[in-house]
C-alpha cells in the first residue's frame, strides 16, 4: 500500500488500500465514525480497538480501512461524538484522486488477461502454499470485482513425477473482503486439454 498526501488530499492508485485512525475514548462517550463517503471509494472494514485494561481510562481507537475500486476523485469524511454533547464535530472533507491503472476491472465482470502485478503475484502465492504434486507458474491473470476479487490464472503446470509432464491450467482463486477475514483460497483448477 503506497498512497502520496499531499494538501490537496491523497493520490492512490486503483484498488489500493488505506487505513485511517482516530483515538477515542468509550470509557467517556467519545466515538468516531463515518458520515461521508463519495466516488470510488468503499469502506473494506471498521474496527474498534479497546485500551489496555490495565490503564483504566485510556483511550482506543476506531480504524477505518477503505479501499479505491474506480478511478477521479472520491472523498471521504469522519465525524466525533460525545455522549455528553448534543451535536456532531465534523471533521474536514478529505479529497481522494484515485489514478487508474489501465486495466480494465468492471465490477462484476472479468478483466482481459495481462501480467501480473505485484499484488497478483502475492494472491497466488499465498493460494498455492500447501499445494504439493503440480508446479504452478502464473503467465497472466484476469480478474473480477465481486463480493471481494475472483482470479483466473493461465498458468504453465509441470508434475512432480518422473518423468515430469508440462502443461497448462487455469486456476480458479478467491480473496475474500478484508472484513470477511481476507482468505485467500484455491476454488478450482481446471487442466487444459492436450492435443
Amino acid at each position: 500500500m503506497e498512497e502520496k498526501e499531499n494538501s490537496q488530499g491523497r493520490s492512490l492508485k486503483l484498488y489500493e488500500t488505506f487505513t485511517v485512525e482516530r483515538e477515542v475514548n468509550f470509557n467517556t462517550g467519545e466515538n468516531c465514525f463515518l458520515s461521508r463517503l463519495e466516488g470510488g471509494l468503499i469502506l473494506l472494514d471498521e474496527d474498534a480497538i479497546e485500551p489496555d485494561a490495565e490503564l483504566l481510562g485510556a483511550p482506543g481507537k476506531k480504524v477505518f480501512v477503505f479501499k479505491a475500486v474506480a478511478p477521479g476523485k472520491a472523498l471521504y469524511q469522519l465525524a466525533q461524538t460525545h455522549v455528553s454533547e448534543a451535536g456532531v464535530l465534523y471533521e474536514q472533507i478529505q479529497p481522494v484522486e484515485i489514478e487508474d491503472d489501465h486495466i480494465d476491472r468492471k465490477s462484476g465482470g472479468w478483466t482481459d488477461h495481462h501480467e501480473l502485478l505485484p499484488e497478483e503475484m502475492a494472491v497466488f502465492q499465498e493460494a498455492m502454499r500447501g499445494v504439493v504434486g503440480v508446479q504452478y507458474t502464473p503467465v497472466s491473470v484476469a480478474v473480477q470485482i465481486v463480493e471481494g476479487v475472483n482470479y483466473r490464472y493461465v498458468c504453465k503446470s509441470v508434475t512432480e513425477t518422473n518423468p515430469p509432464r508440462e502443461s497448462y491450467a487455469m486456476v480458479y482463486v478467491h480473496q475474500a473482503l478484508p472484513c470477511n477475514g481476507g482468505e485467500v483460497m484455491i476454488t478450482k483448477i481446471v487442466p487444459f486439454l492436450r492435443d
